[in-house]
């Protein structure tokens, strides 16, 4: 993952955890999710290093996916250093999407794309969307 250009420098592997998250696009809503997650991440003693847009190539999506298109971005976070095991982690991480998760679904407004965590690991990322899987290729350059 290329990070450096926002001025981060990622620890080593399982050091540090990747997320993608879909936000909504409406702005407000969406610092409203992102404020959540921080805060959780922060209640559960985990730094979150950075946020990254990821790069998209809508052409050739049909207009039932682009109407629903979230804002997708990485999430970057460090492993904390009194955590040693990266199972340890990968648990703290999954609690983490769970609390955050469920406290944004109780608390921010529903709109038609929401919020969701496909995946937040520090050894697994996912990309996904409804697409085809040859859509999917083409639509995560």
């Amino acid at each position: 993952m290329n990070v450096s250009k926002l001025g981060v420098h990622l620890p080593a592997y399982s050091r540090y955890a990747v997320g993608v998250v879909f936000f909504p696009k409406e702005i407000r809503l969406r610092e409203e999710c992102r404020d959540i997650l921080n805060r959780s991440a922060d209640k559960l003693g985990l730094e979150i290093l950075c946020y990254r847009k990821v790069p998209v190539n809508p052409d050739g999506i049909g207009p039932t996916a682009l109407s629903v298109e979230p804002e997708i971005e990485q999430v970057f976070i460090a492993c904390p250093d009194h955590i040693k095991n990266p199972d340890e982690f990968e648990r703290k991480l999954f609690v983490l999407k769970k609390y955050a998760t469920h406290t944004i679904l109780n608390t921010v407004k529903k709109d038609a794309i929401g919020f969701y965590i496909a995946s937040l690991s520090y050894k697994t990322v996912v990309y996904k969307g409804q697409l085809t899987s040859m859509q999917l290729r083409q639509y995560f350059p």
